[in-house]
């Protein structure tokens, strides 16, 4: 609702007991909307990857870890958009590879 933006946070889950190293992430989303991305953070740098269309695509997002920890989710930085529902993203199928 364009009352409610533009609108920011971030909703992840944190893994544990990971072996240190290359990780990928993937999975199916889309997005209506501006200013939302895909996160993952390995306990060191941030990774954020946008979502590009509002059609469902594949998405690979690709980050270390470090101490055996990571934060996977999703943020919105300002977001908003002018389509009904924006900001709306869905996400489906989310998988966590070693590279």
């Amino acid at each position: 609702n364009p009352q409610e933006t533009p609108w920011n946070g971030r909703i992840y889950q944190t893994v544990t007991g990971l072996k240190n190293g290359n990780y990928k992430m993937k999975l199916y989303g889309l997005a209506q909307g501006t200013g939302m991305y895909i996160y993952a953070n390995g306990n060191g740098t941030e990774v954020k990857v946008k979502f590009r269309t509002d059609q469902i695509e594949f998405y690979e997002v690709d980050f270390t870890v470090t101490g055996g920890t990571a934060k996977i989710g999703f943020v919105c930085i300002d977001a908003g958009g002018t389509q009904p529902y924006a900001p709306y993203f869905f996400v489906d199928e989310i998988e966590l590879w070693t590279r």
